[in-house]
């Protein structure tokens, strides 16, 4: 079995190396026939800063973000019963791309990345998780199906993101952040349980987190219900007393 994977990996950097002449959809027809489909069933939310540091229309870096999210999709069977997609952009204010309840088929995820565009003002970060958790992850989760977060940011955010980011998590909401560019790791260190859920990576290789992205997304075993649920009590514990601590 070993040797097998072993000449199906060696197989596809071979391809790698020398389809460099063909068009780069070529390249991504071949790779995603020899990758595995996760169809597990997941609710993927992918929260995309749309400052015109990182989402400039036309940019290298806005090509090279679209088709992170479009390959990133693909990794996954997208359908009611398995996996759903929602995309939401942020800045200053949020734009929702597509939800959850719209996203049956890759083709209308395709369609909907389109209409990405340059969001005005400063980054907030912490306003665009509270955002997310009231319009895509506001219903109580169903037991079997996974909750995940996409954020890649590019920058810090002029607000703080610690305790959206556990409001997110005690409503079972796993977060794994992808920082481009020249961000540092203060803010995106504030989103993450651990260094697993954390990738810190250039635009131009994007396309070399997808594989362990999705494993690491389709493999985890999240939280059970119980879990959550202790989860929840404790932060609405937490976040009582740092209320009454700062009145």
């Amino acid at each position: 079995m070993s040797c097998r994977i072993f000449r199906c990996g060696f197989f596809v950097f071979a391809l790698k190396r020398s389809l460099a002449i063909f068009p780069s959809w070529f390249y991504s027809l071949i790779i995603f026939l020899f990758s595995t489909v996760c169809t597990a069933r997941i609710d993927l939310g992918f929260l995309i800063d749309a400052t015109s540091t990182v989402l400039r229309p036309g940019s290298h870096e806005y090509q090279k973000l679209i088709d992170f999210i479009r390959e990133t999709a693909r990794r996954f069977k997208i359908s009611r019963q398995a996996t759903r997609i929602a995309v939401v952009t942020y800045a200053l204010r949020t734009k929702q791309i597509i939800s959850f309840a719209r996203s049956y088929t890759l083709s209308r995820v395709y369609s909907a990345l389109r209409g990405m565009q340059v969001l005005g003002g400063r980054r907030r970060l912490g306003s665009a998780l509270y955002s997310v958790k009231q319009n895509l992850f506001a219903a109580k989760p169903l037991c079997g199906q996974r909750r995940v977060l996409i954020v890649v940011n590019g920058g810090e955010s002029v607000d703080r993101v610690r305790k959206p980011a556990q409001t997110l998590e005690g409503a079972g909401v796993e977060i794994f952040v992808v920082g481009v560019g020249g961000v540092g790791r203060r803010t995106v260190s504030q989103l993450v349980t651990d260094r697993a859920h954390l990738f810190m990576v250039r635009f131009a290789r994007l396309n070399t987190i997808i594989k362990t992205l999705k494993d690491r997304i389709c493999y985890s075993p999240g939280r059970t219900c119980e879990q959550r649920t202790i989860y929840l009590v404790e932060t609405n514990i937490l976040q009582s007393l740092d209320a009454s601590l700062s009145n």
